[in-house]
């Protein structure tokens, strides 16, 4: 009898752990229904005048200055009448959430060129260019149309 009895408790102990909040690997939580919108940005160095070659010039299907020819096939900006586009980004969370997460995509309608700099900051120099520019995306929307 205290063998199921402690067995039990174990039991208890483990379930009750196990329904905890879950979040990712990385301690963000992610949500797990509802709609998000997020930005995709095109960007590229620009290394003229730096001394240094462009370690990505070989990329013939992409030319510089230029956004590629499938920008704006990964996600739909806005959901379609009948359910997402088949084979998008945006379908794959619509099927596996059961259509309880929407996550929607556009695009800046330009690439961000930012010239060579060994101090950059990245991703926060492409932000900055962002928020100096008024802009519109592909599909006719602003910043302010897509989540933090």
């Amino acid at each position: 009898m205290k063998k199921i009895l402690f067995f039990l408790v174990l039991l208890i102990r483990f379930n009750s752990a196990n329904s905890q909040v879950k979040n990712s690997e990385n301690g963000y939580i992610v949500t797990q229904k509802g709609t998000m919108r997020l930005l995709i940005v095109y960007a590229e160095i620009d290394y003229t005048g730096s001394g240094i070659t462009d370690p990505f010039a070989i990329n013939s299907s992409w030319q510089a200055g230029q956004l590629p020819a499938n920008a704006g096939i990964e996600f739909d900006a806005d959901l379609p009448m009948g359910g997402p586009t088949m084979g998008t980004i945006t379908d794959y969370y619509y099927q596996a959430s059961c259509g309880n997460y929407i996550l929607l995509g556009d695009y800046y309608n330009n690439v961000v060129t930012l010239p060579y700099n060994v101090n950059s900051n990245g991703s926060a120099d492409v932000i900055s260019y962002l928020n100096n520019h008024n802009f519109r995306t592909g599909h006719n929307k602003t910043l302010a149309d897509f989540d933090n």
